[in-house]
Protein backbone atom coordinates (compact mmCIF):
# COMPACT_ATOMS: atom_id res chain seq x y z
CA UNK A 1 0.00 0.00 0.00
CA UNK A 2 1.27 3.58 -1.28
CA UNK A 3 0.58 6.33 1.47
CA UNK A 4 0.89 10.10 0.72
CA UNK A 5 2.49 11.83 3.19
CA UNK A 6 3.12 15.34 4.05
CA UNK A 7 5.75 17.79 6.22
CA UNK A 8 5.01 18.93 9.38
CA UNK A 9 3.14 22.01 9.03
CA UNK A 10 4.07 25.43 11.25
CA UNK A 11 7.81 24.11 12.34
CA UNK A 12 9.54 26.89 13.68
CA UNK A 13 12.62 27.80 13.39
CA UNK A 14 14.73 27.83 16.53
CA UNK A 15 17.90 29.24 17.73
CA UNK A 16 20.28 28.60 20.78
CA UNK A 17 23.71 30.77 22.29
CA UNK A 18 27.24 29.42 22.21
CA UNK A 19 26.43 27.67 25.31
CA UNK A 20 23.66 25.74 23.84
CA UNK A 21 20.63 27.66 25.81
CA UNK A 22 18.18 28.70 23.97
CA UNK A 23 18.41 32.51 22.29
CA UNK A 24 15.33 34.27 24.73
CA UNK A 25 14.94 37.40 23.19
CA UNK A 26 17.58 36.98 20.48
CA UNK A 27 17.33 38.78 17.36
CA UNK A 28 17.21 37.84 13.39
CA UNK A 29 18.03 40.23 10.92
CA UNK A 30 17.24 39.40 8.00
CA UNK A 31 19.00 41.27 4.54
CA UNK A 32 19.30 40.54 1.03
CA UNK A 33 21.80 37.66 0.40
CA UNK A 34 25.41 38.89 1.06
CA UNK A 35 24.26 42.55 1.84
CA UNK A 36 22.78 44.67 4.78
CA UNK A 37 19.95 45.52 2.53
CA UNK A 38 16.86 44.87 4.60
CA UNK A 39 15.03 42.03 2.82
CA UNK A 40 11.41 40.61 4.57
CA UNK A 41 10.70 37.33 5.61
CA UNK A 42 7.13 35.86 6.49
CA UNK A 43 5.74 34.55 9.17
CA UNK A 44 3.23 31.88 7.21
CA UNK A 45 4.27 29.88 4.38
CA UNK A 46 1.89 31.48 1.92
CA UNK A 47 3.75 34.71 2.70
CA UNK A 48 0.92 36.74 3.45
CA UNK A 49 1.93 37.95 7.22
CA UNK A 50 5.18 39.66 7.16
CA UNK A 51 7.86 39.20 10.20
CA UNK A 52 9.11 42.36 11.89
CA UNK A 53 13.34 42.83 11.13
CA UNK A 54 14.77 42.52 13.01
CA UNK A 55 12.53 39.57 14.61
CA UNK A 56 12.09 38.65 17.71
CA UNK A 57 12.76 35.44 19.60
CA UNK A 58 10.38 33.79 21.68
CA UNK A 59 11.29 32.77 24.89
CA UNK A 60 12.59 29.34 23.67
CA UNK A 61 14.62 30.84 21.33
CA UNK A 62 12.02 30.40 18.37
CA UNK A 63 10.11 32.47 15.26
CA UNK A 64 8.15 31.78 12.80
CA UNK A 65 10.63 32.49 9.73
CA UNK A 66 9.31 31.43 5.97
CA UNK A 67 12.11 32.44 3.24
CA UNK A 68 11.85 33.93 0.15
CA UNK A 69 14.73 32.91 -2.00
CA UNK A 70 18.04 33.80 -0.77
CA UNK A 71 18.78 35.99 2.22
CA UNK A 72 22.16 36.95 5.02
CA UNK A 73 20.44 35.98 8.29
CA UNK A 74 22.41 37.66 11.18
CA UNK A 75 21.62 36.21 14.52
CA UNK A 76 22.07 38.44 17.77
CA UNK A 77 21.08 37.68 21.85
CA UNK A 78 18.98 40.17 23.32
CA UNK A 79 21.99 42.85 24.03
CA UNK A 80 22.61 42.74 20.12
CA UNK A 81 26.08 40.43 20.45
CA UNK A 82 26.70 38.67 16.95
CA UNK A 83 26.03 34.61 17.40
CA UNK A 84 25.84 33.64 13.77
CA UNK A 85 26.13 35.75 10.63
CA UNK A 86 25.19 33.43 7.83
CA UNK A 87 26.06 35.51 4.43
CA UNK A 88 24.17 33.38 1.86
CA UNK A 89 21.14 31.14 3.14
CA UNK A 90 17.90 30.22 1.34
CA UNK A 91 14.81 28.63 0.60
CA UNK A 92 15.21 25.80 -1.70
CA UNK A 93 13.43 26.55 -4.05
CA UNK A 94 11.68 29.99 -5.26
CA UNK A 95 9.97 31.55 -8.27
CA UNK A 96 13.40 32.10 -9.50
CA UNK A 97 14.87 29.31 -11.30
CA UNK A 98 18.26 31.51 -10.99
CA UNK A 99 17.89 31.17 -7.39
CA UNK A 100 17.06 27.48 -7.12
CA UNK A 101 19.78 26.42 -9.40
CA UNK A 102 22.30 28.53 -7.23
CA UNK A 103 21.10 27.01 -3.87
CA UNK A 104 21.84 23.91 -5.05
CA UNK A 105 24.72 24.71 -6.41
CA UNK A 106 26.10 26.23 -3.29
CA UNK A 107 24.79 23.30 -1.16
CA UNK A 108 26.99 20.83 -3.53
CA UNK A 109 30.49 23.16 -3.48
CA UNK A 110 29.89 23.46 0.53
CA UNK A 111 29.35 19.86 0.67
CA UNK A 112 32.30 18.74 -1.54
CA UNK A 113 34.96 21.31 -0.32
CA UNK A 114 35.60 19.00 2.68
CA UNK A 115 35.82 16.05 0.60
CA UNK A 116 38.26 17.48 -1.98
CA UNK A 117 40.42 19.47 0.91
CA UNK A 118 41.23 15.47 2.44
CA UNK A 119 41.49 13.96 -0.86
CA UNK A 120 44.15 16.55 -2.02
CA UNK A 121 45.54 16.07 1.32
CA UNK A 122 46.08 12.36 0.86
CA UNK A 123 47.58 13.00 -2.66
CA UNK A 124 50.14 15.52 -1.36
CA UNK A 125 50.90 13.19 1.45
CA UNK A 126 51.65 10.24 -0.69
CA UNK A 127 53.74 11.98 -3.04
CA UNK A 128 55.80 13.43 -0.46
CA UNK A 129 56.47 9.84 0.92
CA UNK A 130 56.92 9.12 -2.63
CA UNK A 131 54.20 6.94 -3.71
CA UNK A 132 54.29 6.32 -7.30
CA UNK A 133 57.64 6.28 -8.02
CA UNK A 134 59.81 3.82 -9.68
CA UNK A 135 56.10 2.02 -10.47
CA UNK A 136 55.41 0.62 -14.08
CA UNK A 137 51.76 -0.01 -14.98
CA UNK A 138 52.50 -3.40 -15.35
CA UNK A 139 53.37 -3.57 -11.18
CA UNK A 140 49.73 -2.76 -11.12
CA UNK A 141 46.40 -5.17 -11.46
CA UNK A 142 44.28 -4.65 -14.01
CA UNK A 143 40.89 -2.99 -12.91
CA UNK A 144 37.93 -3.87 -14.65
CA UNK A 145 34.61 -1.29 -15.47
CA UNK A 146 33.46 -1.61 -11.96
CA UNK A 147 37.06 -0.59 -10.26
CA UNK A 148 37.19 -4.47 -9.09
CA UNK A 149 40.14 -6.60 -9.81
CA UNK A 150 40.53 -8.73 -12.78
CA UNK A 151 41.78 -12.59 -12.04
CA UNK A 152 45.26 -13.39 -12.68
CA UNK A 153 46.48 -9.69 -13.70
CA UNK A 154 47.90 -9.36 -9.96
CA UNK A 155 51.75 -8.35 -10.21
CA UNK A 156 54.16 -12.01 -9.45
Amino acid sequence: MVRAVTPIPFVKARFFDRCGKPLAGGKVYTYEANTTTPKVTYKDPYGLTPNTNPIILDAVGEADIYLDGTYRIRITDCNDVLVNDVAKIGSWFSDNLQDTLDNISGAMDDALKPILQNLDNAINTAAAAGAGQGRRSADYPELDGRGRIVENTLPR
